[in-house]
């Protein structure tokens, strides 16, 4: 990368460290999914009672047999907090950069025209690629 292009990028990266409405939702939404959303589904997964549930014995018994391999040995709640964890909230990890990428995007389109410093970033010696 050309020296013009990563003092833009580290300018970005200041101006995102700096602004607390940009952090928050780049540490809030991270920790929703990584912490509090499976903290939840796996204390419904043992207070519901999943043993005493009939449907949850009928979803383990639909799944295809390579998954009912994995849940060989476990008890039914712990299967569904197994379930639950790898094949439910595993892909929600592969949304988070993309969640902060737009964070970030959208504060330099609307932070430029906010700061009423759009002006320096037409006028540099930047070509689109």
């Amino acid at each position: 990368m050309s020296g013009a292009v990563l003092a833009l990028v580290r300018r970005d990266l200041m101006v995102v460290r700096r602004s607390r409405p940009l952090m928050i939702p780049i540490i809030i939404v991270p920790m929703i999914f990584s912490i509090v959303l499976p903290l939840i589904l796996t204390s419904l997964t043992r207070l519901g009672g999943a043993t005493k549930n009939t449907n949850t014995a009928q979803l383990i018994d639909q799944l295809p047999p390579q998954f009912k391999a994995e849940l060989v040995g476990l008890s039914l709640e712990a299967g569904m907090v197994v379930l639950l964890t790898t094949y439910l909230l595993a892909p929600l990890f592969l949304v988070l950069p993309f969640i902060v990428a737009n964070v970030i995007a959208a504060d330099s389109f609307a932070g430029e025209r906010e700061r009423k410093t759009l002006e320096s970033l037409l006028y540099t010696p930047l070509t689109d690629s």
